[in-house]
């Protein structure tokens, strides 16, 4: 793994980590294909530089995996974390955009042309955007529990009854009182149209955090709009798992997913040991 240091917009610095396959010869050129993964939140919360199962999984299967602390993210100081209040699809996104295309240009063993976004909860939401925004970068996205109509969040019952959490929601994403317009132009599912590359949405259905009416939703545009995309159902998984058994049935919709928009194939030794 590696530590990145990146110039974003607005003068600031994002750091992001990269982690290779163990075994990956860094000197070759365009062999490996990346997967970016948004961490979720946004405001306050970070990727660290230790150990994750997620990553270590991906780079054992052969994927390099880039991980950003995007603008809002928590540990770089006040500033930097409300400077990502509001920037849903906007500059968040872009702190993203700009580590991608550092990393390409430091580690040339990235193949700039396999490149996928997977992420959860706001990473979900961030990977859909990613492929609505730059069809021609990305080719493709998982969500996992994603968020894709931001004027939804406002309608759940546990925000509605409580008025400091639906402050905490209008500084956070806009409010809708006054913002609808923005609230829209940056929701995946009011962006449906726009998406040209394969979206993979995984969602579970006891989820007390972000609906599963998220991506049904989206799932209900995309075929709309005839668009490609898969929609997997969790029976009784919440916003995070519970059990590795449940872990499990994501990466067996994940792997494959990934291996066929990547064009990669991971050794059949190692599946048959992840099984």
């Amino acid at each position: 793994m590696k530590v990145l240091q990146t110039p974003t917009t607005g003068d600031l610095n994002v750091e992001s980590f990269i982690s290779f396959p163990a075994n990956a010869d860094l000197n070759t050129t365009a062999t490996l294909p990346l997967v970016i993964m948004p961490h979720g939140g946004p405001i306050g919360i970070y990727d660290a530089p230790f150990f994750s199962s997620d990553v270590e999984w991906l780079a054992y299967n052969g994927y390099a995996v880039l991980r950003v602390n995007y603008r809002g993210s928590g540990g770089y100081g006040r500033n930097f974390e409300e400077s990502g209040m509001q920037q849903w699809g906007r500059a968040i996104e872009r702190d993203i955009n700009a580590a991608v295309e550092d990393v390409l240009k430091k580690y040339p063993v990235l193949n700039a042309n396999r490149m996928c976004l997977f992420g959860a909860s706001y990473g979900g939401y961030s990977s859909i955007m990613g492929v609505i925004q730059h069809p021609d970068k990305y080719k493709c996205a998982v969500s996992f529990a994603g968020v894709t109509d931001l004027p939804l969040l406002f309608n759940k019952r546990s925000v509605q009854n409580n008025e400091t959490l639906t402050q905490i929601l209008k500084e956070m994403i806009g409010d809708p009182a006054s913002q609808m317009t923005e609230l829209m132009a940056y929701s995946p599912v009011y962006n449906a149209d726009k998406v040209e590359r394969p979206v993979l949405l995984i969602h579970g259905t006891k989820d007390s955090i972000v609906d599963i009416e998220h991506s049904w939703r989206l799932s209900r545009m995309l075929s709309f709009y005839n668009k490609p995309h898969e929609l997997k159902i969790m029976r009784g998984a919440e916003h995070s798992f519970d059990t590795t058994g449940e872990v499990k049935i994501m990466y067996d919709w994940v792997m494959p997913f990934l291996a066929e928009h990547l064009n990669h194939q991971p050794n059949e030794v190692k599946t048959q040991m992840a099984e």
